[in-house]
């Protein structure tokens, strides 16, 4: 609302503008404009300027009625220019209702709105300009913000603005803002809540480290024991506990990966003791390995820091975690105060790892001199995540960790026997982690010194996944049998393919089978040992050579004669010819084609396909012109004369391929990367398959999951039935093939009465259970949030078996054990939609001062997907590419990707693509959108 004075009864809605424009009704105009009169001619405005305005207007109104909306969005100018505060600015963007704005913002009311492009205009003028030329400033901005936008294809003059009633008369009550303003409110909630928890962890950095425990002061014994130092005695004690009883500790188990996924035996330090626990398996207490550790005395009720560096394996095998209400436990991860600090990106890691590798074997030849010089600083404000790199990049210590092979390889007896070093291991990794913690939070808390950022750590590591056991059983068991049904049904396909490929009259004209060794499988024997006669001596009968004593008769009938390449699969435990997916020879039996021209295997160039230079013969391959489509006239008018379509497509096909560089192999027989069938092939050219790396990058396999989509646009694929159906089938189990080492690793535990009573007793089946995440809540250097299995799941496909994980995720029905009543849980779901691009986009608006004035804030808020106005839409026209895929371009950009990886991303999503031209399609992007 716009009050001009306390005496003024006349008071302006910003508001009914937008409401009468968006209607474009003449009548609500006419109203509109006699209000406005109304509110010049009041006594109590004294601002002959405005009059003035006024005046000139009536007789620009008089002179030309037709000229309505211009006059109108005149009076809307100066309801704009006398208001304090504007609930849509000039841009058309809605703003929050002024009662809100001053909840949200405090009493600063909207002096950004009012003087638009004020940062600006601070940058450009003197303080001591008039507001004369104040206004000229704010005019000439919100003309360069609007032009911007034009440009863009976004604004129109005397578009309405987007306004929805709906929010226009908000009135929310009992605001939950805690403070005079957001900014103050997210700092407040976040201290109130969790400022007991940074004064722990900052008290505990300087708090004392306690005394190191020698191997002999060490007692064998289930449970906790707490081990302390006598300064003035200069002895050691020790102490049976049930738990730790101070509020601040680094911990850290240690189970055996060969035998169960509970805990062994585990080890923390205090500021004033150092704790060791084992299980009762070890000490024979127990006939169970099942076994979860206690982490507190039940008599205290203290908030309590646990440390850890990846804490949140630690974590779930803590008793008191696997509760559906929240404990007064919060974890501090040391690998994410390191990769917020001091962490590497997935594009560094490799460089770095060949940096350290570099300086460790001291191999300086000329080539890696020049790496070094240029990637050699990487060394030493980086490290990898792993606590040993990490403890030697921030402290400079050695951390020995040869002894952790004994839980990785070992057995439970080992471990017994040497269960003192194991015990000494442990205390030895907490005290580094320490040390570690002790080094990194100062530094965490001096790069992201937000108290919400430290909250935020608080309760990712706090998450939990309640499930139903049986639901959860049923689910493993379907996909492992479902899977292991469709692989046996897919290597039979195989195995018949084989036996096809065996029956061929001429392989060597087939342009699949022709790469294939095609050597006959002999048996060799000894020579026979004969008299002058020719008589075979006693015992002097052929004998087989050492190589062939491994078949039985009936596979050496079975196999002589075979090729080689057959005969290679043959497996001697199984008795059977096994053929799988990832071998070499089975694109040659699917007789795959990229662009329906045939594949051929590389030694140097990996999978690449082959395509008759007659083909080409019209297209000129060295300059790699777009040639014309007439060039191309009658090349496959005899297979395709009555089918236009299939013909534009062939030639289509022809054009991009003739951009593609042509491999080159050598003739010289004694290069080691000799091969004899494209050396010698004068009738084909010979081009690699796209890889999403880019041109140079060499395809591995072309039946892996990254060429999946190309197989479902039929790009890569073949013609023949019984390869189609087995394709169809690798792509229904390519899926689980690549998450089930990580669901069927998940660890599960059950939520039943006894481990709710009795942490001593092995842990049992029951209906429900809970996974507590292994996420690392700043596992990237942006501090996003990472966890292997459930953060990376995809959408539920029909054709993908085990992509239905995270429909497992169930809320509980449990009966209270205090009062007896049941009570249910549900999961909401909240997620900030395009929360980057927000960021994002506010930072550039404030160049022009005001929401939505530059492309970016103009879609990020007003555009929509159904009109393509949106963010996603204009990358997604600019490519030429599925508007789903330019979401990841987007979000690339936002996280620091350049135009090298959208080259490779537009080769990945477009097989139809060359290197050049996406590189000069990614330039476009930038050059449109920066």
């Amino acid at each position: 609302m716009i009050k001009i004075n306390p005496r003024n009864t006349h008071v302006f809605s910003y508001r009914n503008t937008a409401k009468l424009k968006s209607k474009y009704n003449f009548d609500h105009k006419i109203r509109f404009i006699h209000t406005v009169s109304q509110f010049v001619n009041n006594p109590f405005i004294h601002s002959s300027r405005l009059k003035n305005k006024y005046h000139n207007f009536r007789i620009s109104f008089a002179q030309n009625f037709k000229n309505l909306d211009n006059q109108y969005n005149s009076h809307i100018y100066l309801a704009n220019s006398y208001s304090t505060y504007l609930d849509v600015n000039e841009i058309g963007v809605q703003l929050l209702p002024e009662n809100i704005h001053y909840e949200v913002f405090g009493k600063n009311v909207n002096e950004i709105e009012k003087n638009f492009g004020k940062a600006s205009e601070a940058r450009t003028f003197d303080d001591s300009k008039s507001p004369q030329s104040s206004s000229k400033i704010h005019t000439n901005i919100v003309s360069l913000s609007k032009e911007h936008l034009k440009r863009q294809g976004l604004f129109k003059e005397g578009q309405a603005p987007v306004y929805n009633e709906q929010y226009a008369n908000l009135n929310i009550k009992n605001s939950s803002i805690q403070a005079k303003n957001i900014r103050d409110h997210f700092k407040k909630i976040s201290l109130d809540t969790y400022s007991d928890y940074l004064s722990l962890a900052n008290t505990f950095v300087s708090s004392d480290k306690p005394a190191q425990i020698p191997s002999s002061e060490i007692v064998v014994k289930s449970g906790w024991i707490r081990y302390t130092f006598d300064k003035n005695s200069n002895t050691y004690s020790h102490e049976s506990v049930i738990g730790i009883k101070e509020d601040a500790l680094v911990f850290d188990i240690e189970n055996l990966i060969t035998l169960s996924p509970y805990p062994l035996m585990a080890s923390a330090v205090t500021s004033e003791a150092t704790y060791v626990w084992i299980s009762p398996y070890i000490t024979g207490e127990s006939n169970s390995p099942n076994h979860l550790i206690k982490i507190s005395d039940p008599s205290s009720k203290k908030a309590k820091i646990i440390i850890g560096h990846n804490i949140s394996y630690d974590r779930s095998r803590i008793f008191e975690e696997y509760s559906y209400t929240s404990t007064l436990n919060r974890f501090i991860d040391t690998m994410s105060l390191h990769i917020a600090t001091s962490g590497l990106c997935s594009q560094q890691r490799p460089i770095y790892n060949k940096v350290t590798k570099i300086l460790k074997d001291d191999n300086y030849s000329p080539e890696n001199s020049i790496f070094i010089s240029k990637f050699g600083k990487m060394a030493s404000v980086s490290s990898t995540n792993g606590l040993k790199a990490a403890v030697k990049f921030h402290n400079n210590v050695d951390l020995d960790k040869d002894v952790r092979d004994t839980f990785v390889t070992g057995c439970i007896s080992g471990i017994r026997e040497n269960i003192l070093p194991l015990i000494d291991y442990c205390i030895n990794d907490v005290l580094a982690t320490l040390d570690l913690y002790k080094t990194l939070f100062p530094k965490y808390l001096k790069l992201c010194p937000h108290p919400a950022s430290f909250a935020g750590m608080l309760i990712m590591t706090n998450s939990f996944l309640p499930i139903y056991l049986p639901q959860w059983e049923s689910f493993v068991n379907t996909c492992e049998q479902k899977s292991d049904s469709i692989t046996k049904e897919l290597q039979d396909k195989l195995v018949e393919l084989a036996l096809l490929a065996i029956e061929c009259s001429d392989p060597h004209s087939d342009p699949w089978l022709k790469n294939l060794d095609w050597t006959p499988f002999k048996i060799k024997t000894t020579k026979a040992k004969v008299d002058k006669y020719g008589k075979i001596l006693p015992g002097g009968e052929p004998k087989l050579f050492k190589h062939f004593k491994k078949y039985s008769k009936d596979e050496l009938d079975f196999l002589t004669g075979k090729p080689k390449w057959f005969t290679d699969c043959y497996d001697f435990e199984s008795k059977k010819i096994i053929i799988t997916f990832k071998q070499q020879l089975t694109p040659y039996l699917l007789k795959l084609s990229w662009l329906n021209y045939p594949l051929y295997c590389s030694k140097s160039f990996g999978w690449t396909f082959v395509v008759p230079r007659s083909h080409l013969d019209n297209v000129d391959l060295l300059s790699n012109n777009n040639s014309s489509s007439d060039h191309l006239s009658g090349l496959n008018e005899s297979k395709n004369e009555n089918d236009s379509a299939e013909n534009d497509k062939f030639r289509s096909n022809l054009l991009l391929i003739a951009k593609l560089p042509i491999l080159k192999f050598t003739s010289e027989i004694e290069n080691k990367n000799y091969e004899p069938i494209p050396a010698s092939d004068t009738e084909n050219y010979y081009f690699r398959i796209p890889h999403k790396d880019g041109e140079s990058a060499n395809c591995g396999n072309p039946l892996s999951k990254n060429y999946l989509s190309h197989i479902e646009n039929n790009v890569l694929g073949s013609s023949f039935e019984i390869s189609k159906e087995a394709i169809q089938m690798n792509t229904l189990t390519s899926y689980w093939v690549s998450v089930r080492k990580r669901v069927i690793g998940q660890f599960v535990v059950p939520m039943n009465d006894k481990l709710k009573s009795d942490h001593t007793n092995p842990i049992k089946s029951d209906h429900l259970g809970m996974i507590l995440p292994q996420l690392v809540p700043m596992g990237t250097i942006t501090r996003r949030g990472v966890e292997p299995t459930w953060a990376t799941a995809s959408n539920a496909k029909k054709n993908r078996i085990g992509s239905e994980i995270k429909t497992l995720i169930r809320s509980p029905t449990i009966c209270s054990t205090e009062t007896g009543r049941k009570q249910s849980f549900k999961v909401v779901g909240a997620d900030v939609d395009s929360e980057e691009l927000w960021i994002s986009s506010l930072m550039g608006d404030a160049q022009f001062g005001s929401h939505g004035s530059t492309a970016l804030g103009y879609m990020t808020l007003l555009g929509t997907k159904s009109q393509g106005n949106d963010m996603h839409s204009a990358t997604a026209k600019i490519l030429g590419i599925d508007r789903n895929n330019a979401k990841v371009f987007n979000y690339s950009r936002i996280y620091g990707a350049g135009v090298k990886h959208a080259t490779q991303l537009l080769c990945q999503y477009n097989s139809n693509i060359t290197q050049p031209d996406a590189l000069k399609l990614a330039k476009n992007l930038y050059l449109k959108t920066k």
